[in-house]
């Protein structure tokens, strides 16, 4: 089996501050619906899981969630910003084997996560 190439794209359109804003106030049954439509994005907060405190608990997707939306609206060699029809977006990617092709790949993911629950929920940033 050979390679593949895959990407990940997220919209960066609203302002960081409003973003990071949105994301700390996120209850803890907000947090349990991020965490389990996407729970490969918080593989490294394992100590999220199992029989934590609520508040631990929702404070390491907020943690998470804050240091991907940090990722995604810098500038990097593994980004690319683009602008499409009036839209902001980020992505990233590469060949891959099985593994994420670059190291924030999971962050643009789990960016991309967030916007999707926030706009199936009625809300926009």
């Amino acid at each position: 089996m050979g390679a593949d190439f895959i990407w990940a794209i997220a919209p960066v359109n609203a302002d960081k501050d409003k973003v990071l804003a949105r994301a700390k106030i996120l209850t803890y049954e907000e947090c349990e619906e991020l965490y389990h439509e996407g729970e490969h994005y918080f593989l490294g907060y394992a100590d999220i899981v199992g029989d934590e405190e609520q508040a631990e608990f929702r404070q390491g997707v907020i943690d998470r969630l804050v240091e991907a939306i940090e990722v995604c609206y810098r500038t990097s060699r593994e980004l690319d910003h683009l602008t499409l029809k009036g839209n902001r977006y980020v992505l990233t990617g590469g060949m891959s084997w099985g593994d994420v092709p670059t190291d924030v790949f999971d962050d643009v993911g789990l960016l991309a996560n967030f916007d999707y629950w926030l706009e199936r929920k009625g809300e926009t940033l």
